[in-house]
């Protein structure tokens, strides 16, 4: 909610089954604001039950096919509007009409907000990242405090990022494999200030999560890693590997 208020916005990516969109709803509830949730059609359902259960004022549940029906309903809305966008990183292509509409709708407003879901802030490229980013920041006057103009900053990721991937998919050096590493991680220190995110390892170190995880009974199964399981081919071995070096052959 801090987030919010500072930045107009704010990125939860807590892993998959870590209740983002019960956090959405608290938030949206603590915030008390005319909420508009935007949802994949299989999840409507699921939405209207939070928006009941949490008593989330005068919210209406859209699916994320509407995006053309709610901009012509509340691009000119008067008051400000809290945003719920779930599965966010579906809005990251800019070249979209859905996207260029709900930039609009986002940005009509100079108080509205926005609350971005998404497990995968992290795979996304620069440019998608950006894009969701300018659903609630204005680039050349970013409130986030790492970087003055958002703008400038990701234009020299992206670029770098182009760069990078256009001689990775010719020739994937380690070279080329660690810039990439790097410039990743300069990512994610850019947008850090607006991105909360939960791991279940979070979940069990911290301590009020791990006591409220205990008075609930909840725990989370240990997970191995993967076993090696090796197959002999018998007579299709030959076979298996000439039709390997056909499909990978380079030339």
């Amino acid at each position: 909610i801090d987030c919010i208020n500072k930045n107009n916005g704010v990125i939860v990516a807590d892993v998959v089954g870590l209740g983002k969109s019960i956090i959405a709803s608290a938030i949206a509830h603590n915030l008390d604001m005319t909420t508009v949730i935007i949802a994949p059609p299989h999840l409507k359902t699921q939405w209207e039950e939070y928006v009941s259960r949490f008593r989330i004022p005068g919210a209406i549940v859209e699916s994320s096919g509407k995006i053309k029906h709610l901009h012509d309903r509340y691009a000119k809305y008067g008051q400000p509007i809290l945003y719920i966008l779930d599965e966010a990183h579906r809005y990251r292509n800019e070249l979209t009409d859905d996207y260029q509409l709900l930039h609009q709708l986002t940005r009509s407003h100079v108080d509205n907000k926005v609350l971005l879901l998404t497990a995968t802030p992290y795979n996304n490229r620069p440019q998608d990242l950006f894009a969701m980013v300018k659903l609630f920041q204005t680039p050349s006057r970013s409130t986030i405090n790492s970087v003055d103009n958002l703008g400038i900053r990701f234009h020299d990721l992206i670029v770098e990022y182009r760069k990078l991937e256009k001689v990775g998919k010719k020739n994937m050096t380690v070279e080329i494999e660690e810039k990439l590493k790097k410039l990743s991680l300069e990512l994610r220190l850019l947008i850090d200030p607006v991105v909360i995110r939960r791991s279940r390892i979070d979940l069990k170190e911290i301590k009020e999560y791990a006591d409220d995880l205990k008075i609930q009974g909840i725990d989370f199964p240990e997970i191995n890693g993967p076993t090696l399981i090796q197959y002999d081919l018998g007579d299709m071995r030959d076979l298996y590997i000439a039709t390997l070096m056909k499909i990978t052959d380079t030339e």
